[in-house]
């Protein structure tokens, strides 16, 4: 495991504070001279390294994993500065023990881990001047803040006669207003928009660049005032009117703004409520409705539901000769990662239940055309066992002899949600004890079982580093026993982050 101890966390987190403090003055020379400082630390290059390495991080593909040994991490993190990226290497090499060796290209591990540090250092920056109602780029703030906070607008609002939805395309951005106005060493910038447009497609997800379009979207709240209320979930605008005329004129600011930043932007839909806010309207994937009992209906779309069984329909057929174990696993937790982010709709426990039906079916397929020769008393008896009274599907996982189960899409639904509130401040450290305290009330519902039990104990806490665990993925945390015994009882078992060590 890459060595990242309390100490290098203290150190990070009080470099991004001093950038914090700087970049509330607005002073760009001191900005950049910390950025440069806190970029070759090596709490930095070890928190980048790790982070990329993580197994919860979807910036990884399979063609990326490597046997890299925690020897190898720290000699990236090592050679790892914002200098370096200027050298032309292409290959790293590492030698084994049994005398042979192993490279893996420059932009698949290194420029990831590159640009990973360019956004440590960015984020504080980006923090001290970002508009309080954008969501999806910003830490620790995710489309459940953006959800509570158009559900506060419409139940607080006593009208509003029209909706303005938009999507702004990243596909085509201005790069030389960018390099001019973005707090950062416009020479690594320059250098970092030529090798990535060699190498990759520029997209909104991207390590990095995330910042950079929530920056370029940044004064987009000045639109906001009286007439208006304007909200923003990465690239998808939301902006609710009382007045029509200003609602145009809104339009046509907008086009003037992203012109001159060569952006595209889409107006998906315009709606006319004709003076009733007792319409539904749609955002991302939800469809919001204010009820005549002045109640607030919230609820997946349609358009996402049917997305949702799509996917695990293609996910069942291109996993027909996968092994068992490794396919539920998988399986699981995409049911997890939809339990996560739609338990607190209106219409869960129905959606859920229609879609462990679904499920069903679909399993039974699956496990037909892989035995296309058995019968179906075979069948069932192989991939169906029952437990507690229910029949569900199960696999062997060999590597350890134990019982896998399928998951079901219904989950204690979240009673109260939590966000932060708008203008609080992530990196100022006065306020570090009350994020982890909002953190752990945040997300004690994404845990299960044991998982819950644990999380509760230790109040979101590693066990290890002591640091919260800020993930909302089981890939993050793992379960170990505290102790030499061999009982599994609950006081001997303890939650740490996937990457610590004991």
């Amino acid at each position: 495991m890459l060595i990242f101890n309390n100490h290098f966390e203290s150190r990070l987190n009080y470099l991004n504070y001093k950038l914090f403090l700087i970049s509330e003055k607005n002073n760009l020379r001191l900005i950049l001279i910390l950025q440069k400082i806190a970029g070759n630390n090596l709490s930095s290059r070890l928190k980048s390294v790790q982070t990329i390495f993580c197994k919860n991080n979807n910036f990884l593909n399979s063609k990326d994993l490597f046997p890299i040994s925690s020897k190898d991490k720290i000699f990236i993190a090592l050679n790892l500065n914002l200098r370096f990226v200027f050298y032309n290497f292409d290959i790293f090499f590492f030698l084994k023990k049994n005398g042979l060796s192993f490279s893996f290209k420059l932009p698949f591990i290194y420029h990831k881990c590159f640009l990973m540090l360019c956004n440590f250092t960015v984020l504080p920056v980006i923090e001290a001047k970002l508009d309080r109602f954008s969501y999806g780029f910003r830490p620790f703030r995710n489309s459940k803040d953006c959800f509570l906070e158009i559900v506060n607008f419409i139940s607080k609002k006593q009208s509003f006669s029209c909706i303005l939805k938009a999507n702004i395309s990243f596909s085509n951005f201005n790069i030389n207003w960018l390099t001019k106005y973005f707090p950062f060493n416009k020479n690594l910038l320059n250098f970092i928009f030529k090798d990535v447009n060699e190498n990759f497609q520029i997209n909104k997800n991207m390590i990095f660049f995330s910042t950079l379009f929530n920056f370029l979207l940044n004064e987009l709240v000045r639109f906001k005032n009286y007439y208006l209320f304007l909200i923003r979930y990465k690239n998808n605008v939301l902006v609710f009117s009382n007045n029509y005329e200003y609602l145009n004129y809104l339009k046509f600011l907008f086009f003037k703004f992203l012109s001159s930043k060569d952006f595209n932007i889409k107006v998906s839909k315009q709606i006319y409520l004709n003076s009733s806010s007792f319409d539904p309207f749609y955002f991302l994937d939800w469809r919001f409705q204010k009820l005549k009992n002045l109640t607030i209906s919230a609820e997946v779309s349609q358009n996402a539901f049917r997305y949702y069984k799509s996917n695990l329909k293609i996910f069942l057929k291109n996993s027909q000769n996968v092994e068992v174990s490794k396919f539920l696993t998988k399986l699981n937790h995409l049911i997890l990662n939809w339990k996560i982010n739609n338990n607190y709709s209106n219409s869960f426990f129905i959606q859920a239940s229609k879609l462990d039906l679904y499920l069903s079916r679909l399993l039974w397929k699956w496990s037909k055309r892989r035995h296309p020769r058995r019968n179906n008393s075979w069948i069932y008896s192989k991939y169906w066992k029952s437990f507690g009274g229910v029949w569900k599907f199960f696999a062997i996982d060999f590597s350890n002899g134990n019982l896998v189960f399928l998951k079901s899409h219904n989950f204690k639904k979240t009673k109260r949600l939590y966000k932060l509130p708008r203008a609080f401040k992530v990196f100022n450290l006065e306020n570090y004890q009350k994020l982890n305290l909002i953190w752990f009330k945040k997300s004690k519902f994404n845990f299960l079982n044991i998982y819950r039990s644990l999380w509760n104990k230790q109040k979101g806490i590693c066990f290890n580093c002591q640091k919260p665990i800020n993930y909302l993925s089981l890939d993050s945390v793992k379960i170990i026993r505290n102790s030499n015994s061999l009982n599994n009882a609950l006081s001997e078992l303890i939650l740490i982050h996937t990457n610590c060590k004991l």
